[in-house]
């Protein structure tokens, strides 16, 4: 079997393009990853609130090998604080990783030591996916509203 090496001139006549052309796909390429990989490092959006006892956070963007520290040291914090009715509103989470399904085990691991609980409520459809096909609803009830989670905090 004879395989063929293509140079960078006849990939460029390949495709139609000219040097200049190639240089400038390659390099908003380039630029396109950099600005997607930033934005995946930053992509959440960590959002606290208090409703009588419980602590609501609101999460949105990301959450993967990333951007999970930033919820981890928040729960750790919370938890530490005292907080141990918490409810996770995920609305607005358009993704999730198993670096941030394993925050929420180990936060409800945690809460239960002390006699609450993590309350996850309203994920996006995509998010509510993942749950489903890791197994998670058996470890977590996942409420419709923030006001079924509050209720289930509460008890």
């Amino acid at each position: 079997m004879r395989t063929a090496a293509l140079t960078s001139g006849a990939l460029l006549r390949l495709l139609g393009l000219n040097d200049i052309s190639f240089r400038l796909f390659a390099l908003l390429t380039c630029f396109s990853n950099l600005l997607q990989n930033e934005s995946m490092k930053s992509g959440l959006t960590i959002t606290e609130s208090r409703i009588d006892d419980v602590l609501v956070l609101k999460l949105s963007g990301y959450l993967d090998g990333h951007t999970f520290v930033e919820l981890e040291k928040s729960l750790d914090a919370a938890i530490k604080g005292g907080s141990h009715r918490i409810v996770i509103d995920l609305a607005e989470l358009t993704y999730i990783a198993s670096a941030g399904v394993g925050v929420f085990i180990n936060s409800q691991h945690q809460v239960r030591k002390h006699g609450g609980s993590l309350q996850l409520v309203n994920p996006a459809p995509s998010v509510r996916e993942v749950f489903g096909i890791l197994g998670l609803e058996v470890i977590f009830t996942i409420h419709q509203t923030v006001e079924q989670g509050l209720r289930a905090a509460r008890k």
